[in-house]
């Protein structure tokens, strides 16, 4: 499987934001952009991919094939 995800070129305010956020909450947060177009799927589709997240434990990304 290929790399579909690459860290965001931000500007300084971007930052700036995320690391207040990464100050309030005490976490590290990052943040990438997709090299894919991104999925828009239905609220159906959206319910049955969330179940499977909390199935498996994991964060699920869907794009457009």
């Amino acid at each position: 499987m290929g790399t579909h995800l690459k860290i965001a070129a931000l500007s300084e305010d971007s930052v700036a934001k995320i690391r207040a956020l990464e100050a309030e909450t005490g976490f590290h947060i990052m943040a990438f952009e997709p090299e894919v177009r991104l999925a828009t799927p239905t609220a159906d589709q959206m319910a049955k991919i969330q179940q499977l997240e909390r199935d498996l434990k994991v964060t699920l990304l869907a794009y457009d094939a």
